[in-house]
């Protein structure tokens, strides 16, 4: 389970550089959506340290322009 969340992580934060984007930036976004997610449980996420939210995960897919299912996928792979 670490692993694929360690996967998971990595491909996210590849994601956010790809949008340029900081973690504090992510989390303002977040923040809009009414999703709780600080910088730093984000950079844990990111690390595999912190398992991924399904809100999250959501929130994620609607800042990134990219669905859940592609992030969930490609992430695992």
């Amino acid at each position: 389970m670490k692993q694929i969340r360690r996967k998971l992580g990595k491909y996210l934060k590849k994601i956010r550089e790809e949008c340029s984007m900081t973690l504090l930036q992510v989390a303002a976004y977040l923040e809009i959506y009414k999703i709780e997610c600080s910088y730093v449980s984000l950079s844990r996420i990111e690390s595999g340290k912190q398992a991924l939210r399904a809100d999250v995960l959501a929130g994620l897919s609607l800042i990134y322009e990219i669905r859940a299912d592609e992030i969930l996928f490609r992430g695992h792979s």
